[in-house]
């Protein structure tokens, strides 16, 4: 690789920074006309709305923006019934509403914590975090979340702004830890997905249903220990609810008859229907308007497909699918709307037609096309030493042949840990992943036991064995790919954010003859302390993780990087928010301490405005170029 060559073809960094884009949470406006999505583009969020027929659109928030970042969904907004308005959750967590067309925004609910807002009628609802504990503690792990509802107005008609919202109970103790994605009927009943802690969303939890009224009667629609659950909806007529569940040992769609509490499996595919809920809005089902066919989201060696199921004969078709990924699926009149990326396709908003399965894009591709990748292979491997054990899946992505240095084999090799760790690499668009092919590396990701999308066995298989059981299926998908000789150790490096930053720090630590180097953006590295200091969602991750402490104190002490009896024997660079509360940027520094302790070289950089991850084009680029020259040195030991 020379630098002639590379400044020929290769993606320069600022230019990669100056086309951050991303799309997400489709709705589809109740008539069936609009199409309305969250958009960030260089740091900032808005809504767009999108005509279906003539594609026309026009950005309708102007100040305070839209809260929820678009790439992870959140529960951004909602459509009044009449399609007439919008209502949206500012970066305060404010509710606040605007006309379709655009115009200036009113305030409806001015306390902060506002979040996932849904609209039937004139009936209002949407979930609520206060801060706090049950013994009045008053840190980021404490607090409890409340579905509220309030009165929209008569069509037409200005909302008047509205101090505090109307809480469904007066005492906190018939509160839960945390409720996400209510649903609300047209005569203001209620059902929403809760779960209280130590559980994750995707270990536990239960559906609820709520009659308001005098004698208000809360109904736990379907709760069982072991079962994950989530994003409830009405059926269009109101005498159902189909909601998320992985009784079956995969996500699937079940439903409960409300006259009859029956409760039934809805549709199921082969793959997972359904994900882990990191935050409110996600939509991997929807009903059609006349209750007779439900559309999902089908996830099936790391991509996403659109299926139709007709609920009287059981018959399935394929309406959307591809090398790539569909998400945040809603459907109105003969239409369904869903954002579609790929290796090669930025996040765009697709609109398809529910009876010919045609396909029109209503927003351009955030970043425009980008070449095909030269492969991707979906890999699916087997402990040979023990093959009673999990699987480990994986995406070889293969970069730019003319890019690759002399010799022409092996090609460097870029590991690429996930985050979460609950989560997973698809075959998704990354701006990165393209900065890097077209510098002649190779990618590969690795869909380790923890990951979703494999069933609810793999994602529960790291429990307990976080910065173990992860660090081992890494390392075995590497070695293997080095023993067949499409890698090798002088030429491999590691990178990841968060949870996939503290896989490539154990993983340094317990496998370094199989890495030149380690690049950890705001890595985990110190999990007591990490126990201690995060924000309230994961403030209980690590006890099912690792363990709950103080039993398990030992095991927290021996798998944090800050603090192994191993040391670090290949070079770091850390990168860091300044403002990050999910892994404070203490971590970093502990980690760049004690590597320089070791005798080995580690670079640490802090953006002191950024948080846990970014998306400022500045910053982009100074990573972008903070890695490549670190890659330079350390791997492809190349003069810069």
């Amino acid at each position: 690789m020379n630098e002639t060559t590379q400044s020929d073809s290769a993606i320069i960094p600022g230019t990669l920074a100056a086309w951050t884009h991303a799309v997400g949470e489709p709705r589809l406006s109740p008539d069936g006309q609009w199409v309305a999505f969250a958009g960030s583009w260089m740091g900032r969020g808005d809504i767009v709305v999108t005509s279906v027929e003539d594609r026309h659109s026009v950005t309708i928030t102007t100040e305070p923006t839209v809260g929820a970042s678009a790439a992870r969904g959140g529960g951004s907004f909602a459509w009044t019934s009449d399609s007439s308005h919008l209502i949206y959750t500012s970066t305060l967590g404010e509710l606040w509403q605007v006309p379709r067309e655009g115009g200036i925004p009113v305030r409806l609910i001015g306390q902060q914590g506002c979040s996932a807002p849904v609209c039937r009628d004139n009936h209002l609802a949407f979930t609520l975090d206060l801060p706090g504990g049950p013994h009045g503690e008053n840190t980021p792990a404490h607090g409890v979340s409340a579905v509220c509802t309030a009165r929209l107005p008569e069509a037409g008609a200005l909302f008047p702004p509205q101090k505090a919202p109307s809480l469904l109970w007066p005492e906190r103790r018939a509160f839960a830890d945390f409720c996400f994605d209510p649903d609300i009927r047209a005569d203001g009943a209620l059902v929403w997905h809760e779960w209280d802690v130590p559980d994750m969303p995707w270990d536990g939890g239960r559906i609820v249903f709520l009659q308001l009224g005098a004698e208000a009667e809360r109904i736990v629609l379907d709760e069982e220990a072991g079962v994950a659950m989530g994003r409830p909806l009405f059926s269009p007529s109101g005498t159902k609810v189909a909601y998320l569940c992985d009784r079956s040992g995969w996500w699937s769609v079940w439903e409960v008859d409300l006259a009859t509490g029956t409760r039934a499996l809805l549709v199921e595919g082969k793959g997972e229907i359904g994900g882990p809920a990191w935050g409110q809005g996600n939509s991997w089902y929807a009903w059609s308007p006349d209750e007779s066919r439900l559309a999902f989201l089908l996830n099936q060696e790391a991509r996403t497909s659109i299926s139709i199921t007709d609920l009287t004969s059981g018959d399935t078709k394929q309406v959307a699918g591809g090398d790539g990924v569909y998400g945040g699926l809603t459907w109105a009149g003969n239409v369904l709307a869903a954002t579609w990326t790929s290796f090669s396709t930025a996040g765009e908003i697709r609109v398809i037609h529910a009876e010919t399965g045609a396909i029109t894009t209503v927003s351009p591709a955030g970043t425009g096309k980008f070449p095909p990748v030269r492969s991707a292979t979906h890999f699916t491997w087997k402990h040979s030493e023990n093959p009673q054990s999990h699987p480990i899946y994986g995406i070889l992505v293969h970069g730019n042949t003319a890019q690759q240095p002399e010799p022409p084999a092996p090609s460097p090799l870029l590991v690429w840990p996930h985050g979460g760790p609950t989560g997973q690499s698809q075959y998704a668009f990354s701006g990165r992943l393209h900065f890097f092919l077209s510098r002649g590396w190779n990618v590969l990701y690795v869909n380790h036991r923890g990951s979703t999308g494999y069933g609810r066995a793999h994602t529960q298989a790291l429990r307990g064995r976080w910065g173990e059981a992860d660090i081992e299926d890494i390392a075995f998908a590497v070695r293997l790919l080095q023993e067949n000789g499409e890698a090798a150790p002088h030429l491999t490096a590691i990178m990841g954010g968060s949870a996939g930053g503290y896989a490539v720090l154990q993983s340094l630590l317990l496998h370094p003859e199989l890495y030149a180097a380690g690049i950890s953006l705001f890595g985990v590295a110190d999990l007591l302390h990490l126990a201690e200091s995060t924000h309230r969602f994961e403030a209980h991750y690590l006890d099912s993780l690792v363990g709950v402490l103080p039993h398990a104190f030992d095991r927290y002490h021996e798998r944090s990087p800050a603090l192994s009896r191993h040391h670090f024997s290949r070079p770091l660079l850390l990168l860091q928010g300044g403002k990050d509360k999910v892994v404070p940027k203490e971590q970093a520094g502990m980690v760049a301490e004690r590597a320089r302790r070791s005798g080995m070289p580690a670079e640490l950089h802090v953006y002191p405005e950024e948080a846990h991850g970014w998306g400022r084009p500045e910053t982009i680029k100074d990573e972008l170029a903070r890695v490549e020259k670190f890659l330079k040195k350390y791997v492809l030991h190349l003069a810069h």
